[in-house]
């Protein structure tokens, strides 16, 4: 699948194939033309967790908060899905994908896929770098 756009709990994708081009003599990507939903892996989406605590840890979306110290950290996905990132999915398994989305926006667009995570993508800590950083010697 081709990624075409990222929400909170899946993707906008299209199909991907390679086709052999004869005049060329190479493998060439083709581009699907319908919209694939991808359900992000369970643990990459914003909304299961939202609002819980697990392991002292209060989670809100992007942000989480340590209950014990108060500590709050702003996080995002890394690797980031992009656009034209390629990303593998299975169909879905009865029961849903295990988002909360189940409809892509407007309720008409099933989610019937989910990313395998093949890239290793998990969440990371933002890094607030200084306006003006020294540089090294």
């Amino acid at each position: 699948m081709i990624v075409k756009e990222s929400f909170g709990d899946y993707l906008r994708c299209k199909a991907a194939r390679a086709e052999f081009n004869a005049a060329a003599s190479e493998w060439q990507e083709v581009e699907g033309t319908l919209d694939i939903f991808v359900a992000k892996g369970w643990y990459l989406q914003t909304t299961p967790l939202f609002g819980k605590t697990r392991d002292g840890i209060e989670y809100s979306g992007l942000s989480i908060e340590d209950v014990a110290t108060g500590m709050k950290e702003n996080r995002q996905i890394v690797p980031p899905y992009e656009v034209d990132d390629i990303v593998y999915a299975l169909p879905f398994v009865e029961g849903g994908v295990g988002t909360n989305a189940e409809f892509a926006p407007g309720g008409t667009n099933a989610i019937t896929y989910i990313d395998l995570n093949v890239d290793g993508r998990g969440w990371a800590m933002l890094e607030t770098l200084p306006t003006d950083p020294t540089p090294c010697p």
